[in-house]
């Protein structure tokens, strides 16, 4: 049910109000006139950097609703809409698996709907809530990503950019940047700026960037779903917000996975806990051992899948940990965006970051549990 036609400017698009959502899904045939007489339907209002509704409507599957809010996102909607279709027409069953059971998007409107489901969380909530990094979850995230490295990406028109990510150049900025930044995200400049060898691994990173494989771009477990339907035993993974997803260099995913387990990790130690790498592991809420086990199983799975695990690991491992040090580092950037001040959390996510660039290896060992 996937329309990928053009019409109309995009900035032209009417916002969709929530007293008109479930006229908008008869309309595209997502509701039935039975569906909206018989059953209790509810209408949330999720708003976020898009207009965002959760539709979820008794005895039957939810759906969610996204609109653009400006020309930009506008694009980035429209965009997620085709790259899924790209996937749906060319990936294999780990990645179809991923993504939406089904998908709508309306180009008149700019309003692409996803079904939802029930009993679904988010990998951040979930991990919070539950305490626990199941390795079912780590498994199923290095099949979907080597299945997804692995899609034939087909015409370029449909990837659009495929230079490397802007944190790989953070440490020369535009002078345009600085008169908008925060606070704080001058000091997580001036920090990066001062390690030398960090921004040494961040240039030849850069460099080295390969374009050579579909990467989602974006992977955070605020875009991992976990969800369960009624009689399944564990909870089953979906990627979402692919609006980014572009061609560029798998490294950069995999690494992205990986700091995704060590920010949890990171992000828990107490405000009022030991702020040294000598002494944060030990008082952090969520224990390095929590994690050790779903990164080493999600690093063994992915390489299987992807035929990297009879090869030598050793560059391979030392590129993705110093991607994955990258990744911190964006975190860092994108927590301290609003704030005047630096966190705890974020100068340990930079420390950490610093570490695991200069001693790629020894942290992949000892933080993720992947020997080369």
């Amino acid at each position: 049910m996937t329309d990928l036609a053009t019409s109309g400017k995009p900035e032209q698009l009417v916002p969709v109000r929530q007293r008109r959502v479930v006229e908008h899904l008869v309309q595209r045939g997502l509701l039935t006139s039975s569906d909206v007489v018989d059953r209790l339907i509810h209408v949330r209002d999720v708003t976020r950097r898009n207009r965002n509704y959760e539709v979820r409507a008794e005895g039957i599957s939810g759906w969610f609703l996204k609109q653009g809010t400006d020309p930009s996102s506008v694009r980035t909607v429209a965009r997620e809409a085709e790259v899924t279709a790209h996937l749906r027409s060319r990936a294999g069953a780990a990645v179809l698996a991923a993504l939406p059971e089904r998908l709508d998007y309306d180009p008149a409107s700019g309003i692409l709907a996803v079904t939802l489901f029930d009993d679904v969380l988010s990998g951040e909530d979930y991990h919070r809530r539950v305490g626990k990094f199941p390795l079912s979850v780590g498994r199923s995230l290095g099949r979907i990503l080597a299945g997804l490295h692995g899609t034939p990406p087909g015409s370029d028109a449909v990837w659009g950019d495929s230079s490397s990510p802007w944190v790989l150049g953070m440490h020369e900025p535009w002078l345009d940047s600085l008169r908008t930044a925060s606070g704080a995200g001058l000091a997580v400049l001036r920090l990066v700026q001062k390690d030398l060898a960090c921004c040494e691994t961040l240039d030849a990173l850069r460099r080295t960037w390969r374009p050579t494989s579909i990467v989602h771009n974006d992977l955070k477990w605020d875009n991992v779903l976990l969800f369960k339907k009624p009689g399944q035993r564990g909870r089953s993974v979906r990627v979402i917000d692919w609006e980014l997803a572009s061609l560029g260099d798998p490294t950069w995913d995999v690494g992205a996975v990986l700091a995704a387990y060590l920010a949890s990790w990171v992000r828990s130690v107490p405000a009022n806990g030991e702020r040294s790498s000598a002494g944060y592991a030990g008082s952090a809420g969520v224990p390095l051992a929590t994690i050790l086990p779903a990164q080493a199983a999600f690093w063994r799975e992915y390489t299987r899948a992807a035929g990297l695990d009879t090869v030598d690991q050793g560059p391979l491992v030392t590129r993705v940990m110093q991607m994955a040090a990258a990744r911190l580092i964006l975190s860092a950037v994108e927590s301290s965006q609003h704030a005047y001040r630096l966190s705890g959390d974020v100068v340990l996510l930079l420390q950490l970051a610093s570490n695991m660039a200069d001693r790629p290896l020894e942290a992949a060992r000892h933080l993720c549990g992947i020997s080369a």
